[in-house]
């Protein structure tokens, strides 16, 4: 059975498949990583006997790791056993931030009232090999940083409802970086720094500054993602961009009598 080796900076929303104590999750972890990381794009059509023969797996596991996967909405079941990867649309991307935006800003409140030293220390030096990864061009592995670093925020609420809500909206977020990586040093460099303002309210212990930084580092994350991709998908939003941080303040339209 092949599967990709794993770098020091191996992103955390990835499980390593050799962990695994069963064949349903080792068939699992292997298809989730290949969706994530588009080795299996959107859209595409999933063959269950190619699976079984590239992975050694017999059908049993590959179903059930399917099925896990739709209630991720990862895949979907169509109609005459079609089993699809979820497509990407800018309304899934609108639903995806819309949604993680108030659980990470949930999360990180909770983790403020909750943060140890260790926590703190490990936010702090998330990024420490970002420099150097940027100077090889390893853009990938400095993804993998950014993803470990919200990883550490939500895990860090120690709330057993919302750690795996935002694991697997973090899985979309994947994806769509895997789609929109542009390769580009200096605009990852500038995505790194603009962690900045979120360690720096957390080491203040300022709550409401923090909920500020998330939620524009959030909607910045959402506009980038919009941006990049509104050139290959159908743009059903009207080219507006949606009200993601207050409520629409525009008066209704009153029909005249």
């Amino acid at each position: 059975m092949t599967r990709k080796s794993k770098s020091k900076f191996h992103s955390p929303l990835l499980e390593d498949a050799e962990e695994a104590r069963t064949l349903s999750e080792q068939a699992y972890r292997i298809i989730r990583a290949a969706i994530l990381e588009c080795r299996i794009p959107p859209s595409a059509i999933i063959d269950e006997r190619a699976l079984m023969k590239e992975h050694g797996f017999g059908r049993t596991p590959i179903r059930e790791a399917l099925l896990r996967l739709s209630g991720e909405r990862l895949v979907i079941f169509q109609a005459g056993q079609v089993i699809q990867v979820a497509p990407v649309g800018l309304t899934d991307i609108r639903d995806l931030y819309e949604l993680r935006l108030h659980s990470e800003r949930l999360a990180v409140r909770l983790m403020l009232e909750r943060c140890t030293p260790e926590l703190l220390d490990n936010l702090e030096h998330c990024f420490d090999a970002a420099p150097a990864l940027l100077a090889q061009g390893r853009i990938e592995d400095v993804i993998a940083l950014d993803f470990k670093f919200h990883a550490l925020l939500y895990e860090g609420s120690n709330n057993t409802f919302v750690i795996p809500m935002l694991r697997n909206l973090f899985g979309h977020s994947y994806r769509l970086w895997q789609m929109t990586n542009t390769g580009n040093g200096k605009e990852m460099e500038q995505i790194v720094r603009s962690h900045d303002p979120i360690l720096d309210a957390i080491r203040a212990g300022d709550a409401k500054r923090l909920d500020t930084e998330i939620s524009a580092h959030i909607s910045n994350a959402y506009d980038r993602v919009v941006s990049i991709l509104r050139g290959s998908v159908i743009d059903d939003l009207g080219g507006l961009r949606p009200v993601m941080l207050e409520k629409d303040k525009r008066p209704s339209k009153r029909r005249r009598e």
